[in-house]
């Protein structure tokens, strides 16, 4: 650590008299227990709240989401009783795509102008989503609406356990949404599925029309298992072929009664358009859901807006942290409570990058000026 912050103008970041060498192992160890003891959470509320009355942000909507990030070492995987307050790092689902490795789970409630967590969770590495929304919402949500005022949270599915316009006694309205540029998406992505579908059920029925069998129904059986196999094609007027077969050599006699009689399948292979248009129908609509029923207070346009604009805003968060420059894409510390510790600084990092972008493009736009990238 000294070493990096070598050339860094350390004492005009942090204050006088601070230099690379004080900023070693020790001390930054040190730093991330005693957030701990604090609370990186309370912590984190607390500078969270100074921003975005200092920047003058409206947090009335905020959107919640988890990602996750893998762990290098054991740590405590296989302690079955974690100590109160302290996260697990194990084994869960990975966003990540590293289902090997232990992780931590790191979950953000952001406002919806600049992007910036309001609040910050660190969860084990095998929480689920749709326990660990509801619990937070219920925990944090009063404090949240008292705190910054936040009066709607937007979520993905997770927040559902099950679909229905009345779910746990509350009362809902759906609304279904549909886009061509969402139409464009699925249909590049069904065409490319279906078309390697298609191109293996054609193999398949190819293989099955060069088969010979014994007796009818055999080859009945098999054009029966053959359609069960079937997605995205069906098959066409089927027919059975029946060859003679004649024992000995040369060619067998006039009116000779064959030894043998063999069928064969023929038919034709079409695909199922039908078939197509319906799942492209079902992946170029979504449906967001909300208790709030009067229209007046939340309408159709508004739902829309907050939920697209919403969750690119937390899910670019996400990026950020991830991307290789934070340099923490994996982790190694001491132990689980100074990765929940650092969980706090990598989010504050986020919220410092979030309100300089703030006030960067606010000037701009006031000054109607640019960059060029």
């Amino acid at each position: 650590m000294p070493h990096f912050f070598k050339d860094k103008p350390v004492e005009r970041l942090l204050g006088p008299g601070i230099t690379a060498e004080r900023l070693n192992d020790d001390t930054l160890g040190r730093a991330l227990d005693s957030i701990y003891e604090y609370g990186p959470q309370q912590l984190y509320s607390q500078l969270a709240g100074q921003a975005v009355t200092r920047l003058g942000l409206s947090c009335a909507t905020g959107s919640i989401d988890t990602t996750s990030f893998h762990t290098d070492g054991e740590y405590n995987s296989a302690q079955e009783d974690v100590p109160q307050g302290c996260i697990q790092i194990t084994e869960g689902f990975s966003r990540d795509h590293r289902p090997d490795l232990n992780q931590v789970v790191l979950q953000l409630i952001s406002e919806q102008q600049a992007g910036i967590p309001l609040l910050m969770t660190s969860l084990s590495g095998n929480s689920s989503d749709k326990e660990s929304f509801r619990h937070t919402l219920n925990e944090h949500l009063t404090q949240l609406r008292e705190g910054v005022g936040l009066s709607l949270i937007v979520a993905d599915s997770a927040l559902y356990t099950a679909l229905g316009s009345n779910y746990g006694g509350v009362a809902q309205r759906w609304l279904v949404v549909y886009t061509r540029a969402a139409h464009e998406r699925a249909e590049q992505t069904v065409n490319k599925r279906y078309l390697k579908q298609s191109h293996a059920e054609y193999q398949a029925f190819q293989t099955l029309t060069k088969q010979s069998f014994a007796c009818q129904p055999d080859a009945e059986a098999a054009l029966a298992q053959f359609q069960k196999t079937l997605k995205v094609t069906a098959v066409y007027e089927p027919q059975l072929i029946t060859t003679p077969g004649y024992k000995g050599k040369g060619r067998p006699a006039k009116n000779r009664t064959p030894d043998t009689i063999t069928y064969r399948i023929t038919a034709g292979l079409a695909s199922i358009l039908e078939t197509r248009q319906r799942v492209i129908q079902q992946k170029c609509c979504f449906i967001l859901a909300s208790n709030q029923l009067d229209e007046a207070q939340l309408s159709h346009e508004e739902l829309i807006a907050h939920y697209t604009p919403g969750q690119q805003k937390v899910e670019l968060g996400f990026r950020f942290l991830k991307d290789p420059w934070f340099m923490a894409q994996t982790l190694f510390l001491k132990s689980p409570t100074r990765i929940m510790a650092l969980m706090m600084i990598m989010t504050l990092c986020l919220a410092v990058y979030g309100a300089l972008d703030h006030r960067i493009r606010q000037t701009l736009k006031e000054h109607e000026e640019t960059f060029p990238h």
